[in-house]
């Protein structure tokens, strides 16, 4: 039996061992009685030795307990200050309210949840008084509290009172919400700098680069007078190439010429001129070469004849919305961020005139005006604002009319046709003009001649023609060239050649062939590549995907497609992100 020390009742050694163990060493149960002792003491004025006055209103404290928590408080109280030796110590700049929150904080670590505003004010007190972990806490109150209607005065906030910690937290609340953000009354007054920070940022969450124009525009309409002066430095930072030559024309362009200075007009016309790709001011519906916002993601549609979107840089595959009406041999394109297919052979065996369209963003497809002329195995392309299908056939001919759609009217007109009639020929868009390459003709022939349509003076003329006669092959614009992959070369048998234009100097030359002869194959331009999507040949039926490298020439097989498929278009798009989800994966 061991005595206790002070002369109190015996203690047992299985008590002992107890009261030694290393669980026991650290007694938080006293730690929090001690600081809630303290803090009673202050509330009751015993053992108290200052007092602090703010605004008239006092607080009694220990000195200890406010040197041992602050080095601010620590240097008042220990250093040769005037305050040293002074039982009130006047604190003005901080109010009765956030005082008190401070004092409960220095005895307690605890902290009565004030609001947003509040806690702004405890972050200026914790900030003067030296008081790190109550400054984290009060960030943390302005974080959870974030809004779209309060974030930007957040912002502007913590920028002046150089809160590194909630400037990054807000800045990332705003860049995650900028639609609704910039919709809010205090987006026109938010200051010129924090704009830009804002649109000079890739992490910008939005669904398509209008957003952020618009967003713009609104800003400089707010304070119309002081700020259009503005304008055309941060219009800089809308990445042109991330929207459609369309929008550009129609809305951006129309806007600019509306602005009353002439010198500002002038500086903005000459922006959007650095994306212009021919003296006819067309302007690409798309630049691949660009990276968007890192929030838009790349994505291939492929329609073959199921729907499905492709990333190649996950290399995964998207099940999509599949087509409402099943045809074969049906043309795509991508127009206004929507893929539009149109024609192809239906079921009973006849050309169709159905035109649907498919949106992304809700994964459904809509009817749109029927064809014309129907038609199948024609070239569809993006010109100006306007649909074009081009050639094509019917059970019984082949075509060289040329039939045009205009989505805001949603109607088809026919322009200017063709010299001579083309299936299976491809359809470029580049440098204000359409080129129609190769085909067949209705005598069978297949084609090597190029026609070049001009929509200011709605005209074809002939070029320079390709290398070899080819139909249904892939062609793309990338690099300033159109290549041409591969194609038809006699009936059932395909070619693996492949040869690149050059419009500026209407010359076409060869590249390296692909690894796989195909034909009735989609195509993708993708950064600096050219991705091959499925085909044909000689009854060969295939599920891979080929990357052409246009920098080094050379082509590797990269991915296989959810199934085998000979008839395979390729619809190249940016996409959000937060949309990605929605489709379930599909497995190849």
């Amino acid at each position: 039996m061991t005595m206790d020390v002070r002369g109190n009742s015996p203690i047992s050694p299985s008590s002992e061992n107890r009261a030694f163990t290393r669980e026991n060493l650290g007694d938080i149960d006293y730690t929090s009685q001690l600081a809630a002792t303290m803090a009673e003491f202050r509330k009751t004025g015993q053992l108290c030795d200052v007092i602090i006055s703010t605004e008239g209103r006092t607080f009694q404290a220990h000195k200890i307990v406010l040197a041992a928590s602050s080095s601010f408080f620590q240097s008042l109280f220990t250093v040769d200050m005037s305050e040293r030796n002074k039982q009130t110590i006047k604190m003005d700049n901080i109010d009765p309210p956030t005082m008190s929150r401070v004092l409960d904080y220095v005895y307690t670590g605890a902290l009565t949840y004030p609001n947003s505003a509040d806690a702004r004010e405890l972050y200026l007190a914790a900030d003067y008084l030296i008081l790190p972990g109550l400054k984290h806490k009060a960030v943390e109150i302005m974080v959870e509290a974030l809004s779209a209607e309060n974030c930007l005065r957040t912002l502007v906030w913590s920028h002046k009172f150089s809160s590194r910690a909630l400037f990054t937290h807000t800045f990332r609340f705003i860049l995650d919400n900028f639609n609704s953000v910039s919709r809010s009354a205090d987006f026109v007054k938010l200051p010129a700098r924090e704009l830009k920070l804002l649109l000079a940022s890739n992490n910008l969450r939005v669904a398509d680069e209008e957003i952020v124009y618009e967003a713009l525009k609104r800003w400089c309409e707010g304070k119309a007078d002081e700020r259009w002066s503005q304008f055309a430095e941060l219009f800089k930072l809308i990445k042109l190439e991330h929207l459609s030559g369309y929008y550009i024309e129609t809305t951006i362009q129309e806007d600019v010429l509306a602005l009353p200075d002439e010198e500002i007009r002038f500086e903005i016309l000459e922006t959007i001129t650095e994306y212009t790709v021919s003296e006819n001011s067309e302007l690409p519906t798309i630049n691949l070469l660009q990276p968007p916002r890192r929030h838009i993601a790349m994505v291939t549609c492929v329609l073959i004849p199921d729907v499905y979107a492709y990333i190649p840089t996950s290399k995964e595959w998207l099940e999509m919305a599949p087509v409402p009406t099943p045809r074969i041999s049906s043309s795509s394109a991508i127009f206004n961020g929507l893929v539009y297919n149109v024609g192809g052979l239906a079921g009973c065996g006849d050309s169709s005139n159905v035109v649907e369209c498919f949106d992304p963003s809700a994964n459904s497809w809509l009817s749109k005006a029927s064809l014309p002329v129907p038609t199948r195995a024609a070239a569809v392309n993006v010109l100006d604002g306007f649909l074009y299908v081009v050639g094509g056939r019917s059970n019984s001919a082949r075509f060289n009319i040329v039939q045009r759609y205009d989505p805001c009217k949603d109607n088809w007109t026919l322009v200017t046709s063709l010299h001579e009639e083309r299936s299976g020929a491809s359809l470029v868009s580049c440098h204000g003009n359409l080129y129609a390459i190769g085909g067949r003709k209705d005598d069978n022939t297949f084609l090597s001649s190029v026609e070049c349509y001009s929509p200011a003076q709605n005209t074809w003329s002939l070029t320079t023609p390709m290398c070899v006669a080819r139909a249904s092959s892939a062609a793309a614009y990338i690099r300033g060239k159109i290549y041409v992959i591969g194609g038809v070369r006699s009936p059932g048998v395909s070619h693996n050649s492949c040869e690149a234009y050059d419009t500026t100097l209407d010359q076409w030359s060869t590249i390296s062939s692909n690894l796989v002869p195909r034909s009735y194959a989609g195509i993708a331009a993708f950064e600096t590549s050219l991705l091959v999507c499925g085909g044909e040949d000689s009854g060969n039926f295939y599920d891979t995907v080929e990357c052409y490298d246009v920098e080094k020439d050379r082509w590797e097989i990269v991915d296989k497609m959810p199934r085998v498929e000979k008839f395979v278009d390729c619809c190249p798009m940016f996409m959000s992100k937060d949309l990605l989800p929605i489709f379930p994966s599909a497995k190849c």
